[in-house]
């Protein structure tokens, strides 16, 4: 989880990156090279903390059960 965030501030602490990725037309997403690798690792993330507050310590999982679910 914590790679996967650091790549993605990797890839987006680059300002033409940062522009191609705001001015890319919706229709061009599925075959853009550079919001492949983005989403890719959003989807690392997403998995990664999935695992962690569901599938980790039981203590987080309460934690999370109780607090962080509505």
């Amino acid at each position: 989880m914590f790679g996967a965030y650091d790549e993605f501030l990797d890839l987006i602490d680059n300002e033409e990156r940062r522009a191609r990725l705001e001015d890319l037309p919706l229709a061009n997403q599925q075959s853009d090279e550079l919001f492949l690798r983005a989403k890719e690792i959003g989807e690392r993330f997403d998995r990664g903390l999935k695992q962690m507050f569901f599938d980790g310590p039981d203590e987080l999982k309460a934690f999370t059960r109780e607090y962080g679910i509505f």
